[in-house]
C-alpha cells in the first residue's frame, strides 16, 4: 500500500470517528479532548497527502520513462531514442561489459538501471517502442537484399476493453476500489443523522509475473540476414502486446499449480446463455443499448465492445428492410466503438459465439479515469544475450517482461454477448 493510500484509508478512519462524535447531543470531556485531538490530526493529514501525491506523482514519472516514450519525442531524451539500435545493448551483452556511450546515456535519461535483476541488459520499453522506417538505403551494395517483412498480429484491445495500464515501481501492487458506502437521505430539523456507514474497499493486488520468450539465430543468419537485429526488436514490441491482447481475454486463472497465470475477461465473467435464434439485423442494432444501466453508461454511443471476427462478417450479412443499413454498420454506428478482433474464440457448434465483451465505458473510456480493469508492468524488458550454450551455432537471445493484471474490476461495467450465427 503507498503512503497516499495509507494517508486515505486513516482519513476515512478520523472523519467516521468525528462524525461519530458530532452526532451526540452532548460531549463528555474526554470526548472533546478526542475531537479536538482528530481535528488536529486531519489538519496534518492534508498537509501530509499533499506530499505524497507530488512525491507519487515523481514515481509515476519515473517508472513511466522507464519503458513510455510519450513525453519523450523532443529535447536529448528525443534524439538519443531517434539514434539509439537494439545493437546498442547486445552487443555489451554480447562482451559481457557494461552499457557505453548513447545506451548509457538513455538509461540514465529515462532513470533505468544499466543491469536488469538477473544479470542482463536492461533494455527500455521506450527502445522497442521506438518506430522508424526501413529502407533499402541500408542495404546497398553488389546485392540488394530487400527489407524485412515483419510478422502480422491482431491489434491491442486493451484500450478499448478500458484497461488502464500503469507503470510501477517495485513494491506498488495494490489498486484500492471504494465499492460501498454512505447513503444520503433526506432528514427534517433537528433529527440527527444517521449513524455512519463504513466505507467497503476491494482491492487489485498485482504481482509480477513473467512473460519471456527465447529466440535462436545462427552465425551464418548474422553475418548474412542485414538489420536482423532491428527486426527483431520491432517483432518481440508486436508480439508482447499481442500476447497481453490475448492473455487480457482467454487468460486462465490462476491456481495453486499455476501462480503465473493471469485470468481473463472470458474467464472472470461467466459464460452468456445461448441465443435463441440467428442474430437478425434488430438484434445488432440493438445490442449496446441492452448494456446501459444508467451508472456505468447512460447512452449506448458511451457502450464499447470487442466481438468475434465471424460474428462481424455475419452482421455485416443481414440488412434493414427499406434502409438497406447492415447489422455490422449498425453496430458501429450506435457505439463508441465495436471492433472485430482474432483474440476472439471462433463460434462454438451450432453457430453460438458467446465470447463476445461490450464495455460500459461512460464518457471517458472507463480506463485511465475509472480504472474498470487494471493492469501493471514493471519498467523493463529484459533482454539476456547467451553465447555460450550454443555457441557453436549460434546465438540465444532471452526475453523477459513482468506484468499483471485484474481484469473486470468493476464487474458491473462488462457484460458478455452471445450471437447465434448459423
Amino acid at each position: 500500500m503507498t503512503p497516499r493510500q495509507k494517508l486515505q484509508l486513516e482519513q476515512s478512519e478520523k472523519r467516521q470517528k468525528i462524525n461519530d462524535l458530532l452526532g451526540k447531543d452532548e460531549l463528555t470531556d474526554d470526548e472533546r479532548n478526542e475531537l479536538d485531538t482528530l481535528t488536529k490530526r486531519m489538519q496534518q493529514i492534508e498537509v501530509e497527502m499533499r506530499a505524497a501525491i507530488v512525491a507519487e506523482g515523481d514515481d509515476e514519472t519515473r517508472a513511466r520513462g522507464m519503458f513510455d516514450d510519450a513525453d519523450a519525442e523532443a529535447g536529448e531524451r528525443g534524439r538519443l531514442l531517434r539514434e539509439i539500435t537494439l545493437a546498442d545493448y547486445l552487443s555489451p551483452a554480447a562482451a559481457g561489459g557494461a552499457l557505453q556511450g548513447r545506451a548509457a546515456e538513455l538509461n540514465a535519461a529515462l532513470g533505468v538501471p544499466a543491469v536488469g535483476t538477473r544479470g542482463g541488459v536492461a533494455v527500455p520499453w521506450a527502445v522497442l517502442e521506438t518506430r522508424a522506417f526501413t529502407t533499402t538505403a541500408a542495404n546497398d551494395g553488389p546485392e540488394a537484399q530487400r527489407p524485412i517483412l515483419q510478422r502480422l498480429f491482431g491489434p491491442g484491445i486493451l484500450d478499448t476493453l478500458g484497461v488502464r495500464m500503469d507503470s510501477v515501481p517495485a513494491g506498488r501492487s495494490e489498486w484500492p476500489l471504494l465499492t460501498a458506502g454512505v447513503a444520503p437521505a433526506q432528514a427534517k430539523e433537528g433529527d440527527a443523522a444517521a449513524a455512519a456507514v463504513a466505507a467497503t474497499f476491494e482491492y487489485a493486488n498485482l504481482k509480477p509475473k513473467r512473460l519471456t520468450g527465447t529466440y535462436e539465430f545462427t552465425h551464418e543468419e548474422a553475418a548474412s540476414v542485414g538489420e536482423i537485429e532491428a527486426a527483431l526488436r520491432r517483432d518481440l514490441a508486436d508480439a508482447v502486446k499481442s500476447k497481453m491482447s490475448d492473455v487480457i481475454l482467454n487468460g486462465a486463472k490462476a491456481t495453486d499449480a499455476a501462480p503465473e497465470n493471469i485470468a481473463g475477461f472470458l474467464n472472470a465473467i461467466a459464460a452468456p446463455d445461448d441465443a435463441a435464434a440467428t442474430a437478425t439485423f434488430a438484434d445488432y442494432a440493438g445490442a449496446h443499448a441492452a448494456g446501459v444501466d444508467g451508472i456505468h453508461a447512460e447512452i449506448e454511443t458511451e457502450v464499447s465492445s470487442v466481438i468475434g471476427t465471424d460474428v462481424y462478417q455475419h452482421a455485416a450479412t443481414v440488412y434493414q428492410a427499406g434502409s438497406g443499413e447492415s447489422g455490422s454498420e449498425a453496430l458501429r454506428r450506435r457505439s463508441m466503438s465495436c471492433r472485430a478482433s482474432s483474440y476472439i474464440p471462433a463460434a462454438a457448434n451450432a453457430g453460438q459465439s458467446k465470447g463476445n465483451v461490450f464495455h460500459l465505458a461512460g464518457p471517458n473510456g472507463g480506463g485511465v479515469m475509472r480504472g474498470d480493469s487494471v493492469a501493471a508492468m514493471w519498467p523493463t524488458l529484459e533482454v539476456i544475450r547467451d553465447i555460450y550454450t550454443k555457441a557453436s551455432q549460434g546465438v540465444v537471445l532471452t526475453w523477459v517482461a513482468l506484468w499483471d493484471a485484474k481484469v473486470a474490476f468493476r464487474a458491473a461495467a462488462y457484460q458478455r454477448v452471445a450471437f447465434k450465427i448459423t
